[in-house]
């Protein structure tokens, strides 16, 4: 489907802002330095509007899949480093705890197929020892910018379990006392090294880790990227006008000692209720739930009579939360 002929987009904005800037409305006829400028309006603009409110256009679902362990052949361990017989590491085994004797040691580095680096060099462990390998870390989206609520099995899991977050102190010590793996019952969010190359990144860290497939939905902040070429922004059309009136206010800013900045930013701020309003109409639930007194009626009546099942899945801002 197309966006709406209403809604504003990357050429639109631009070419305001080079109109307000007094640099006329064609890109040909601008500079390099004023085409600069110009992207720099446009970035600020962005970050005010999608820093103003909590958007729950920016609040979109996501899947996470986990990986089965793995414990094909034998290791040996000489000062830290793990050497794999008749086997062949994971690709994920950086991302992984190496469980020998029940006991969980964290990897640094996966060096080959057949060898790894444990945080700790004192380990060892002799020739032929058993082991298991179990992802404890998954990297989030590269625009992940917190989680929003639990996260839940999809349907053919067979599973109704909610995975709450809780801090990550909680799942350090929980696997400190235990190394084992199992069904997911909780897990916690971390900041991964930051890289200047690339920017910051998060991981998820499950208690305990799992040990088979699992298909996990959630919902998270977005980061929203720059935008760019002919694009609209996201949002659409309940963000576009918020978003023009938004450049406007960097435009004024810069030109005429800010002369017009009040009456333009209480225009903005008028735009940006309404697009508030319209954000929130959008993703309104129809009901909060069953809010009644069950005990006289019998199980399977108050659960699905007249829809009243609904009472097991209480929503609050957008939140779904199942007994």
């Amino acid at each position: 489907m197309a966006e709406s002929t209403l809604s504003p987009k990357y050429s639109d904005f631009r070419a305001d802002i080079g109109w307000r800037l007094g640099y006329t409305r064609t890109p040909a006829n601008w500079s390099s330095e004023q085409t600069s400028q110009i992207l720099d309006t446009l970035k600020a603009a962005q970050r005010r509007v999608y820093t103003a409110h909590r958007w729950r256009f920016m609040e979109p679902s996501a899947e996470l899949t986990t990986v089965e362990p793995y414990s094909t052949g034998t290791v040996t361990i000489v000062a830290g480093v793990v050497t794999l017989a008749s086997g062949t590491f994971p690709s994920w085994a950086a991302d992984g705890d190496l469980i020998v004797s029940n006991v969980a040691y964290s990897i640094n580095t996966r060096d080959s197929g057949s060898q790894v680096t444990l945080d700790d060099l004192t380990v060892a462990a002799s020739a032929g020892s058993t082991y298991e390998l179990a992802r404890s870390a998954y990297t989030l989206d590269d625009n992940f910018g917190g989680m929003v609520g639990p996260l839940y099995y999809v349907p053919e899991n067979n599973r109704r379990k909610i995975i709450p977050i809780v801090g990550l102190g909680d799942i350090l010590a929980r696997r400190q006392s235990s190394a084992r793996t199992g069904t997911i019952q909780c897990a916690a969010i971390r900041p991964k090294a930051f890289v200047t190359a690339t920017g910051q990144r998060y991981e998820f860290l499950p208690y305990p880790m799992a040990d088979a497939i699992y298909r996990l939905i959630y919902k998270y902040r977005a980061i929203p990227d720059h935008l760019t070429s002919d694009n609209y922004p996201l949002g659409g059309e309940i963000i576009g006008e918020t978003l023009r009136l938004a450049c406007l206010v960097q435009c004024e800013a810069l030109v005429n000692d800010g002369a017009n900045l009040a009456v333009v930013k209480q225009e903005y701020m008028e735009s940006l209720q309404r697009s508030i309003a319209m954000d929130s109409d959008l993703y309104a639930p129809d009901r909060l739930g069953y809010n009644g007194d069950p005990s006289n009626d019998s199980p399977d009546f108050a659960r699905f009579a007249d829809g009243r099942g609904l009472s097991s899945a209480l929503r609050y801002n957008g939140t779904q939360y199942t007994d």
